[in-house]
């Protein structure tokens, strides 16, 4: 592609042009006004969240993302490694695999959100079902599908459904496995998106992280906050940001139960993932 047909690459905040009048008409904006170079959804997160150096974030919606800061220059394995909307870079780990197999659950088994999260609230079981909730291929590799193992005569609905809670859970897990595993320490983690209000989907995910949990502010409206920032910023008006970490943390309380858990799910997923042998 001829570079003449490119616009230039200008960092996120900076001032790209002016709103011309046919624009400004349809848009009913006044003609002239900055327009701003933006930021991927994710590093427009990361910008609103004002992470702590000693946190991760964890963003749900359809998918769930990783997030952690860093100075490393090129990829890792398993890591998509971006440049920050503020300035230096960050890891994402993420999983495909989060809350669509949610909605897909809803529909088939024809359960209200409501009923699906509270089913997060109920104790641990050591004869739960594992489920693999692997519906759509993930960025790395994953095994060819989800299953659900293990199930008895004794299991009903809501236990394929708490299995499935778990199993999303423990897939998120495998995810910040990648990031420790290039020297990522997170202490707490920082909550955003849609999928993080249940109150009992936040302590299941607490006791498999085995970390504590704080809901970043304005949780749900990340990437919308950390986009008006850099129009702030380009605008010439500074930057506010609400202050992260001071929301109540969410401690694990079950995380010995919950790490059983996690090695019958990794358990299967290795066996699934296992060539066939002659």
């Amino acid at each position: 592609i001829p570079g003449r047909l490119l616009p230039p690459v200008l960092d996120p905040g900076e001032v790209a042009g002016r709103l011309l009048p046919a624009a400004a008409a349809w848009l009913g904006l006044a003609r002239g006004l900055p327009v701003v170079t933006g930021a991927a959804d994710t590093a427009a997160s990361l910008l609103a969240a004002g992470l702590p150096g000693d946190a991760a974030l964890l963003t749900l919606g359809t998918g769930g993302q990783w997030v952690a800061r860093t100075t490393a220059t090129r990829p890792a394995a398993g890591l998509n490694l971006f440049k920050a909307a503020d300035g230096g870079a960050y890891h994402l780990a993420a999983a495909q695999n989060a809350g669509q197999v949610f909605d897909w659950l809803r529909a088939l088994h024809g359960v209200s959100y409501d009923h699906l999260y509270s089913l997060a609230a109920r104790g641990w079981r050591a004869d739960s079902p594992v489920f693999l909730p692997y519906l759509t291929g993930e960025r790395w590799d994953s095994p060819a599908g989800g299953t659900w193992s293990g199930l008895t005569l004794r299991h009903d609905r809501d236990d394929m459904l708490r299995a499935a809670l778990e199993g999303v859970a423990f897939l998120l897990r495998d995810r910040l496995a990648d990031l420790r595993a290039v020297g990522h320490d997170p202490r707490r983690v920082l909550l955003g998106g849609g999928g993080v209000r249940p109150a009992g989907w936040r302590g299941l995910l607490a006791d498999v992280f085995g970390l504590p949990l704080r809901i970043a502010p304005g949780s749900s409206w990340l990437s919308v906050t950390g986009a008006a920032m850099l129009a702030e910023k380009a605008a010439g008006w500074g930057v506010t940001r609400a202050r992260s970490g001071e929301a109540e943390a969410i401690e694990p309380r079950h995380a010995e139960a919950a790490q059983a858990g996690y090695a019958r799910f990794s358990a299967l997923r290795r066996r699934i993932q296992e060539p066939p042998t002659n």
